[in-house]
């Protein structure tokens, strides 16, 4: 990670905790975002894999085809249907995308950032998350540590999300 991103993430974190309630939103938002994340990802690659059973069901093309050839096809596929769904889809993959992002910043960012990705790892994104107790003796600290590490975490993720990649993305 660059450093001027670094300072700027750094700078951003600083500001955010002059005002506690700030940091708690953002915490509390972000933990809510880890959550449900795993299974939007999930639900994002059922939902395509229905759409690609209906396909075959309906036109006997894949939903690649299908696709490709929306404009041509002469069948009972509900093609507005499918364009609201595959609108939706989009919406929720690229949000996906940007949280990846963000987790991606998070791991690298200088110092804390691979210990803080540990944690949000072990915790929210593995299929099988770690039980607190498996935590805390894979990371050999105390459960107090563990809990402010969390928050650490958890809030750090959060800044980067809303403090700094998505102000980022409303400017382009």
């Amino acid at each position: 990670m660059p450093v001027a991103v670094s300072r700027r993430i750094e700078k951003l974190s600083e500001c955010l905790d002059l005002s506690r309630h700030c940091n708690d939103k953002i915490y509390h938002n972000a933990g809510k975002l880890l959550r449900v994340y795993k299974s939007v990802r999930w639900r994002l690659s059922q939902s395509l894999d229905e759409m690609g059973d209906e396909c075959m069901a309906v036109s006997s093309l894949s939903l690649k085809e299908a696709l490709f050839n929306l404009l041509d096809l002469d069948t009972d596929l509900d093609k507005l249907n499918l364009e609201d769904r595959l609108k939706s889809l989009a919406v929720s993959r690229q949000l996906v995308e940007i949280i990846d992002k963000s987790l991606i910043m998070l791991k690298t960012y200088p110092g804390s950032g691979e210990r803080c990705f540990d944690i949000i790892n072990k915790c929210f994104l593995l299929e099988y998350p770690y039980s607190e107790n498996e935590i805390l003796e894979n990371l050999n600290i105390s459960r107090t540590t563990y809990y402010k590490q969390k928050k650490k975490a958890v809030s750090m993720l959060g800044v980067i999300l809303w403090g700094f990649l998505l102000p980022d993305l409303k400017a382009v």
